[in-house]
């Protein structure tokens, strides 16, 4: 079917129209809007929704995107046609060059502290103990 059609609105409406007009139609026909309603209902409800929610993503895709109307709108290939193969994803940049360093001086830095740090504790367990005269 039609997405304008299943929405409601004109093929010039805005993409706020279209929001807004999906907004109302959701409140309608959402299932959790109808606790009362039984299995077959909900079912309807549900496969409404779906249809309304395609919809909305169709006509704004063709809103934000002029040459995708062609791709989404009607005569677009079925959903059990097959897809067209899925772009690559961009590979990750690579470090800069003085990241290696930068991590390699962070660990260094740590190890310098950690050995302070026991130096001053071993001073002072020396310095505080008990000799037969007196305690330091």
């Amino acid at each position: 079917m039609d997405p304008f059609e299943v929405l409601g609105v004109a093929r010039d409406a805005t993409a706020e129209q279209v929001e807004a007009r999906w907004r109302q139609l959701a409140r309608q026909l959402h299932p959790d809007q109808h606790p009362a309603a039984d299995d077959a209902e909900r079912a309807r409800l549900t496969a409404a929704m779906a249809e309304l929610n395609e919809a909305r993503r169709v006509v704004l895709a063709m809103l934000s995107e002029p040459h995708a109307a062609a791709a989404s709108g009607p005569g677009a290939p079925s959903p059990g046609a097959p897809a067209a193969p899925p772009r690559r994803a961009p590979a990750p940049e690579p470090p800069p060059p003085g990241a290696a360093w930068f991590v390699v001086g962070v660990v260094a830095g740590v190890v310098l502290l950690l050995v302070l740090v026991a130096v001053v504790v071993v001073r002072r367990r020396g310095r505080l103990s008990c000799s037969a005269r007196r305690c330091v």
